[in-house]
């Protein structure tokens, strides 16, 4: 379906599903995001999505990219509806409007809209507001903004976003703050999601582990991985000096850069500046970052700001310690892997850190811890599941 050519559905998927009676049709939720894409938060909607109750709870998507995302295919497979709709842009301030107001008006029937695009929820939900969907749930994944040119546009937004939400959800305490407001946050009105994985999946498996270094050639070495896109928050700059300082005391590390962005370039230039390009290794997007976490020896991740980021999660449930910037909520804290240090210390800091504060020789399944301190996709599921259906009523 195309609206003006501006705002489409996929076309592979045209249909709705329907139980045997009216009474047994699936609550259809529409999830609000960028695009559904190999990142933190997309990888936690359909880590939930896998999970919950489809007979009784199904995913729709409005996705703010006209191109194809990767877990689209998957999303289709699981009986969910995909729509488009370009972002908003300086210069299409007001068609962006009219969008979303020609979509709300074509899917009265939906009951509930959650929205995981942070600040910029607030057009979103207001023109749901205007078409009196009842429940709008405005979900914070980060803990500041990037600093370019859409900076204005978020912050306005930001200051109306309480008035169109019905439901304040956050994926930590910080991330609260940040979008709802200290006042919110200490008040309770902030409902905390955890950013759950599938605990069975990244549990450590020494075989698989044994598998994939020898097939990278790293039987031996000592290894430092990352997991995340090359954006500003991850500070992959940073890392790359951390690296180099890592060498002159273990010649034989390797760094494993996971991901994929628009500063990989920049990265990789930087790596070759610094004569280092031949110990890092770039895979690009992965679908299986299960997997190369096993390979690693230590997780580092020192980040300018996160909401409370999944990978570290990812990185507890697979045993790896874990170095992680100070900037991140301490609520990522689940095990005892974790320590923080603060980016004021420089790379030589970091890197003494790494080699001397951690041990990276045992690692043994975890996962069950990861399951009691509810990070598992199939208890969050749950959560949500009971949360949309009382919602309503239903």
């Amino acid at each position: 379906m195309s609206l003006n050519g501006a705002l489409s559905r996929d076309s592979r998927n045209n249909q709705v599903i329907y139980g045997e009676s009216e009474k047994t049709e699936p609550l259809r939720v529409l999830q609000v995001v960028t695009i559904m894409t190999r990142g933190g938060l997309e990888s936690f909607i359909m880590n939930v999505y896998r999970k919950i109750d489809r007979s009784k709870i199904q995913f729709d998507f409005l996705c703010h990219r006209m191109r194809k995302g990767d877990f689209d295919d998957e999303i289709v497979s699981l009986g969910g509806q995909i729509y488009r709709t370009p972002p908003l842009s300086i210069r299409n301030l007001l068609g962006y409007y009219r969008n979303l107001d020609r979509f709300f008006s074509d899917h009265k029937d939906y009951k509930i809209v959650h929205s995981h695009i942070n600040a910029m929820s607030t057009p979103v939900l207001r023109s749901a507001l205007h078409y009196q969907i009842p429940v709008r749930i405005a979900h914070s994944h980060t803990s500041s903004a990037i600093t370019d040119l859409k900076l204005p546009v978020r912050v306005f937004n930001k200051l109306f976003i309480k008035k169109y939400a019905t439901n304040y959800f956050a994926c930590s305490k910080k991330a609260a703050v940040w979008l709802f407001g200290r006042k919110a946050q200490s008040e309770g009105q902030v409902r905390i999601i955890h950013n759950a994985i599938d605990a069975n999946l990244y549990a450590y498996n020494s075989v698989v582990r044994q598998r994939l270094r020898s097939d990278l050639n790293l039987q031996s070495k000592f290894v430092v991985g990352h997991v995340g896109n090359f954006i500003y928050p991850k500070n992959h700059s940073f890392l790359v000096d951390i690296f180099e300082k890592i060498l002159v005391n273990t010649p034989d590390a390797y760094m494993i850069f996971v991901g994929e962005g628009n500063l990989q370039k920049s990265v990789r230039e930087k790596c070759i500046r610094m004569n280092i390009s031949d110990r890092v290794l770039f895979t690009g997007k992965v679908s299986n970052v299960n997997e190369y976490l096993q390979s690693f020896d230590i997780f580092v991740f020192p980040s300018h700001y996160e909401g409370l980021p999944l990978t570290v999660v990812e990185a507890q449930a697979a045993a790896l310690p874990c170095l992680i910037s100070d900037a991140i909520s301490n609520e990522v804290k689940i095990t005892g892997l974790v320590r923080m240090l603060s980016l004021s210390q420089n790379a030589e800091v970091w890197a003494d850190s790494i080699l001397n504060d951690f041990d990276c020789s045992e690692r043994k399944d975890i996962s069950e811890e990861i399951i009691a301190h509810k990070y598992d996709s199939a208890i969050v599921a749950k959560e949500l599941e009971d949360f949309y259906l009382g919602s309503l009523a239903i």
